[in-house]
């Protein structure tokens, strides 16, 4: 029933909005930013500098760049070693997706792989931007569940 009904407020955001305006209230952000702060210092660094090294492979690896498959940022190394720090990092991914959409849309591949709850993963007929806007919003949404 939630996922129906936060869909359908997605759908709604984006008629309203329309479809370049993925934005996130002060609230959505607070809850990002509280659960970014429970991550370790170290473990932000280490992730800032995987991530970046990621994205650096993605744009400079012609077969990667060209490819119409967004899973296809999977098929450099450095992917790996940014997976590999586990599941501790989707706070963060999810603070990347929220700060611009429209560019790190991308980071719905290694989320997806790390996020173990089904119901916090969209498979939906939509735009990779629209799923992650929809994505960052269901992880907002049970991270206020689950605190109360």
């Amino acid at each position: 029933m939630k996922t129906a009904i936060t869909s359908i407020l997605v759908l709604l955001s984006l008629l309203t909005f329309g479809e370049n305006k993925w934005t996130f209230t002060a609230k959505d952000k607070k809850v990002i930013e509280k659960a970014v702060s429970e991550i370790p210092d170290s473990t932000r660094q280490r992730f800032e500098k995987r991530y970046k090294d990621w994205k650096h492979a993605c744009d400079t690896n012609h077969r990667v760049k060209l490819s119409s498959r967004s899973d296809a940022s999977k098929e450099v190394e450095e992917y790996k070693t940014l997976i590999k720090m586990g599941d501790i990092i989707l706070p963060l991914l999810i603070q990347k997706m929220s700060e611009d959409i429209s560019r790190n849309f991308f980071d719905l591949v290694p989320y997806n792989e790390l996020q173990k709850n089904t119901d916090l993963k969209i498979n939906a007929l939509m735009s990779e931007q629209d799923k992650a806007y929809q994505t960052v919003l269901f992880w907002i949404m049970d991270r206020l569940s689950f605190s109360r």
